[in-house]
């Protein structure tokens, strides 16, 4: 997946951490012996120090991110696709499409909002697609209740891949500690077939607003749908089907995920 585009020489150091195209080289590669991308991760291992207070800082929590979606990369999850924002490294776009389980043929937005003072002692916020009906997702704010995960945030132990799978276990097995929903947790523990009825049409309805979705069409990360097109991505399905096969008779006892396309 494709990094934010560099704007070389075009803002000064005053506009902050929002410029556009924000993940870019802005100090030499080497600090020391060390790349830039490990003394991040070196960073996030370690209490911090005053050096890391002067005007350096900035650009090392940027690269800190830059190793954070590094390993989100590293850690696929099924069905997940996420991507920073073309405007801003602390904002992250994302898909989940779920295959199994209550919600199944789901296909939800959602977005993670990074603090400024990353990695701190705060969590970074994950916002659902509108009108999920989950009991850990607020119906009026469409938050994800991360703080009963991540009360607070590690910068030894904690990284936002474990956020994107926390997020896909809530479809997979269902909590109701700490519940943001109240009417999605009682349905769930008092009238169990309402609940399973009711997550269904969520599911069925989610791929239609994800799909048709253009809340941040501004920015040019933004993930986009098309409607299947035979002449344009027919051979893609083909092949995708073919070496799906492929892999099925090599590996009979694994699961293939194909990514369907919608009309």
């Amino acid at each position: 997946m494709a990094a934010a585009p560099s704007n070389h020489g075009e803002q000064d150091s005053t506009d902050g951490f929002q410029r556009h195209g924000s993940i870019r080289k802005v100090l030499h590669t080497l600090v020391g012996n060390d790349s830039l991308l490990g003394k991040s991760a070196k960073m996030l291992d370690r209490p911090k120090t005053k050096f890391e207070d002067n005007a350096y800082s900035e650009y090392f929590r940027e690269y800190s991110i830059i190793y954070e979606y590094n390993t989100v990369c590293d850690h696929p999850i099924p069905g997940l696709y996420v991507i920073p924002s073309a405007n801003s490294c602390l904002v992250w776009y994302g898909v989940i499409f779920i295959h199994t389980g209550a919600y199944r043929g789901g296909v939800f937005r959602f977005s993670i909002e990074i603090p400024e003072d990353f990695p701190s002692s705060v969590p970074p916020k994950v916002f659902m697609g509108p009108c999920v009906f989950h009991p850990a997702v607020d119906p009026n704010t469409n938050e994800l209740n991360v703080k009963d995960v991540f009360p607070r945030w590690s910068q030894t132990a904690n990284r936002l891949w474990q956020v994107l799978e926390y997020m896909h276990s809530i479809f997979q097995e269902i909590s109701t500690t700490s519940p943001l929903n109240k009417e999605a947790t009682k349905l769930y523990e008092m009238d169990r077939d309402r609940f399973l009825e009711k997550a269904r049409a969520c599911a069925e309805a989610s791929a239609s607003k994800a799909i048709r979705s253009t809340y941040h069409d501004s920015d040019a990360h933004y993930i986009r749908f098309s409607d299947f097109d035979d002449s344009v991505h027919s051979s893609v399905k083909s092949l995708l089907l073919n070496q799906a096969d492929h892999v099925k008779m090599m590996e009979p006892e694994r699961n293939v995920c194909i990514i369907c396309c919608y009309s």
